[in-house]
C-alpha cells in the first residue's frame, strides 16, 4: 500500500512529457508562421484571389466607362460605408452590382482616371504566378511598368483634359498633379516633362541605338535640304564653261540667262547671205565670192609686190620669143 503514491507520480510525470511531446514543433513563432506563408496551399489560395479580384475589378471598370452618369447620380457626394453598400434604395447600373459601382467610382474618377485598369492587370500577373507556379510576363517588371502608366497617363489625361466630363478619364489624381505642375511649369514645361519622362522608361526598357537614331535624322534633313535645292536650282541658272586658250584651262563665265547669243561666222573665202523672208519653204543661201583684200609693205628695202591673178585665170608673162633658145654656156 505505500508503494502507491509512488507509482502515481511516475505515472503523473509521464502523462505530462507525453502531451509536451504531442505539442512541440506546434508553437506559434514566426518560424512556423513563415513556414505557412511559404506552403503552396495558401500560395495557391491567394493566386486564386488575386486573379478573381482582378476579373471582377476588369468589369466593373470597364462597365462604370458606360454608366458613370446614372452611378455618378447616385454617389457622388456620398461616403463609402456599410450601410451605403447593403441600402437596397441604390440599384447601380454596373455588372458588378453596388460594390463594382462604388469601388469603380472610388478608384477611376476619385482616383487616376482610366489608367486604373493597371490595377487589374497588376492583380492577375501576380495572381497567375502564385497559383500556377509560372509567370506569364516578369512580374515585377510588370508592376513596376504598370504603377509607372498608370501615375503618366493620368497626368496625361488631366493636363489635356480640364474642362468637360471627360476630365474622369484623368480622375481627381491627375487633375490636381497637373495643375499642380502647371502651377510650377506652366504649360509648356508639364508637356516637356511627360514627355521627357516616357522617353526615360523606353530608355531603360528598352536601351535603344542612339547612334542609329541620329544618323536616321541626319540622313533625313539631307534628303530634305537635297530636294529643296534641287527644286529651287535649274540647269538654265548653271554658269556657262568658256575655254580659255591662253593659260588652256576651262573658266567659269556667267552668261545671263535672257541675253540672247549672237554668233557671227565671217570666212576669207566666201559670205553667207540669209534672205529675212521667214517662210520655210523659199529659204535660199547664196554663196559669192569675196574679194581679197591687198596690202603692200613699203620700206627702202622692198618694193610693191602685186598679188597673182585670181585663182581659175591663166596669168600674164612679157613675150620673149626674139631672144631665142637660151644658152646654158654663156653663164660660164
Amino acid at each position: 500500500m505505500e508503494n502507491k503514491p509512488r507509482n502515481i507520480k511516475r505515472n503523473s510525470s509521464a502523462k505530462k512529457s507525453s502531451t509536451s511531446n504531442d505539442l512541440k514543433g506546434k508553437e506559434l513563432s514566426w518560424r512556423s508562421l513563415g513556414r505557412f506563408i511559404r506552403s503552396s496551399r495558401l500560395r495557391k489560395s491567394m493566386g486564386l484571389f488575386l486573379i478573381i479580384a482582378s476579373i471582377f475589378l476588369l468589369v466593373a471598370f470597364i462597365s462604370y466607362l458606360f454608366t458613370w452618369r446614372a452611378d455618378d447620380d447616385l454617389l457622388n457626394g456620398r461616403i463609402f460605408n456599410w450601410e451605403l453598400l447593403f441600402d437596397t434604395t441604390v440599384v447601380a447600373d454596373n455588372l458588378m452590382g453596388r460594390l463594382g459601382s462604388i469601388v469603380a467610382h472610388m478608384v477611376i474618377k476619385n482616383g487616376f482616371g482610366i489608367s486604373s485598369l493597371f490595377f487589374a492587370m497588376m492583380l492577375f500577373v501576380a495572381g497567375f504566378r502564385l497559383l500556377f507556379g509560372f509567370s506569364l510576363l516578369p512580374v515585377f517588371k510588370t508592376i513596376g511598368y504598370s504603377i509607372f502608366f498608370l501615375i503618366w497617363f493620368s497626368i496625361l489625361f488631366g493636363t489635356f483634359l480640364r474642362t468637360g466630363p471627360l476630365t474622369m478619364l484623368g480622375g481627381v489624381f491627375g487633375f490636381e498633379a497637373s495643375g499642380w505642375l502647371s502651377g510650377i511649369l506652366g504649360g509648356f514645361g508639364t508637356i516637356l516633362l511627360i514627355i521627357t519622362a516616357l522617353a526615360i522608361l523606353l530608355i531603360v526598357a528598352f536601351d535603344p541605338n542612339v547612334a542609329k537614331i541620329g544618323k536616321w535624322i541626319v540622313t533625313l534633313f539631307a534628303k530634305n535640304r537635297k530636294t529643296g535645292n534641287s527644286n529651287q536650282a535649274t540647269p538654265d541658272d548653271e554658269p556657262e564653261l568658256a575655254y580659255n586658250t591662253l593659260r588652256n584651262t576651262p573658266t567659269k563665265v556667267e552668261v545671263p540667262a535672257e541675253t540672247p547669243m549672237e554668233i557671227i561666222l565671217t570666212t576669207p573665202s566666201a559670205s553667207i547671205t540669209a534672205p529675212q523672208e521667214e517662210d520655210d519653204d523659199d529659204f535660199v543661201v547664196s554663196v559669192g565670192q569675196a574679194e581679197p583684200t591687198v596690202e603692200r609693205i613699203t620700206g627702202s628695202n622692198y618694193q610693191p609686190v602685186d598679188l597673182p591673178a585670181s585663182f581659175g585665170e591663166q596669168p600674164e608673162f612679157p613675150d620673149l620669143s626674139h631672144l631665142g633658145k637660151y644658152d646654158p654656156t654663156l653663164e660660164l
